[in-house]
């Protein structure tokens, strides 16, 4: 089974179980996962890196020659927690012309496959919605029916409205998601910052970020002709443009808006991953984006 998945092909993935276990399967597929012995002191043997780890136990000198990342491991065990941190805003219904997806269905796909690796762990997971009512969605634990818990969490959430105010958002946020790793999936369409700002103070203390912005390729490309009227999904702001007369600044502003989202985050530990939801699909080389960078 290749780790890459082709966007049409995600696209006909209706089932989330299923679409998780594929998705899962293919990053899973010729690698080892024994029994979880943990970091410690006393040296048992190496094993591949798994989600939620931090790098700092990676062997890179072996990595630079297997191209396999590798931990370390002793006999000590391990918990670990993951929660997932879905913008389910209005602009996640965006999706390219031409695409075969939309940033809200890849978000959910996503975090169908990343539940799947955390239940396969027996790892505790829970779910964080971002939008116009930010809530815990789904509290975090690791029983076997947790998985089929955020399956059908995930069917229920519709992009719309805004983000609020990093003020506004769960009570107890910090204290409910400390010692975590947050996975959060957004397209870092924002406002006021208000993204930015709940990922900065989520990235401070005991809690491993894993910043995912998605994109798609008319957001890239900015490939329109003639008289093209755009709408923001979100304020419902309507503009009427010549794309070749904005065409370059809007590139320039948009990767401007991008790099300094990165800058912010990358600072305080977190790390960022640019994903495109109309190229094929490697849950690999995300998880190893995210290693990397610790």
């Amino acid at each position: 089974m290749s780790e890459l998945i082709d966007p049409k092909t995600l696209a006909t993935l209706t089932d989330l179980e299923l679409a998780g276990q594929i998705i899962a399967q293919g990053y899973l597929f010729g690698r080892h996962h024994g029994v979880r012995l943990g970091q410690g002191i006393e040296f048992a043997q190496y094993r591949n890196w798994q989600l939620g780890e931090g790098s700092r136990h990676i062997d890179w000198r072996r990595y630079a020659r297997s191209d396999r990342l590798l931990v370390r491991e002793s006999e000590l065990e391990t918990d670990f927690r993951m929660w997932l941190m879905l913008d389910y805003s209005a602009s996640m219904q965006l999706g390219s012309r031409q695409g075969a997806l939309t940033k809200s269905k890849f978000s959910r796909l996503l975090s169908a496959a990343l539940g799947f690796l955390a239940h396969r762990q027996d790892d505790e997971m829970g779910l964080i919605g971002i939008g116009a009512d930010s809530r815990v969605m789904l509290p975090a634990q690791s029983d076997r029916n947790q998985w089929y818990r955020l399956l059908a969490t995930l069917q229920t959430l519709d992009a719309e409205g805004t983000i609020e105010e990093a003020d506004h958002l769960p009570a107890n946020l910090l204290d409910t998601t400390d010692g975590s790793l947050i996975v959060a999936i957004s397209d870092f369409y924002q406002h006021n910052s208000e993204w930015s700002l709940l990922l900065e103070k989520l990235a401070v203390g005991n809690r491993d970020v894993m910043a995912i912005c998605l994109e798609c390729d008319d957001e890239v490309d900015f490939p329109f002709e003639g008289a093209t009227r755009f709408i923001d999904l979100e304020s419902g702001e309507e503009r009427l443009t010549e794309p070749a007369k904005v065409r370059d600044a809007y590139r320039a502003a948009r990767e401007a808006h991008i790099t300094e989202a990165r800058r912010r985050l990358t600072r305080t530990g977190a790390s960022f991953i640019r994903v495109n939801i109309d190229q094929p699909f490697n849950l690999g080389v995300i998880l190893q984006g995210h290693a990397q960078h610790g």
